[in-house]
């Protein structure tokens, strides 16, 4: 068991952009295509066109391009950034959504930290 938390315990829950307010205070992963920056706050857009406003410490990492953002959701459903990742370019946002909301569904096959 002590393995298992130890595994576990850097994981964030993945969740689709549109879910965002249901996550307030959570660290949450969430993916989507730059499509504004607007100095260190980047929008992010996902397969569907929800948005997310995220906020980064400095200026933005990416540009553009498919990006995984790690971070804290506030009150407006803003993300406060801890980090991100860029996907390529040919990444499958429309599978991943699908994906995430399959996890959603069977959370003993894939626990995350709460």
């Amino acid at each position: 068991a002590a393995h298992r938390a130890m595994a576990t315990s850097s994981a964030y829950a993945r969740v689709n952009i549109n879910q965002l307010g249901q996550n307030v205070g959570k660290v949450v992963r969430i993916v989507g295509r730059v499509a504004h920056i607007d100095g260190s706050v980047v929008t992010l857009r996902d397969d569907i066109g929800a948005e997310a406003k995220v906020v980064c410490q400095g200026a933005p990492r990416f540009s553009d391009g498919v990006i995984e953002s790690v971070g804290t959701v506030q009150e407006d459903t803003s993300l406060t950034e801890m980090m991100a990742t860029r996907f390529s370019d040919d990444f499958d946002m429309k599978l991943y959504r699908e994906t995430v909301m399959e996890t959603q569904r069977f959370p003993t096959l894939f626990p995350v930290a709460t």
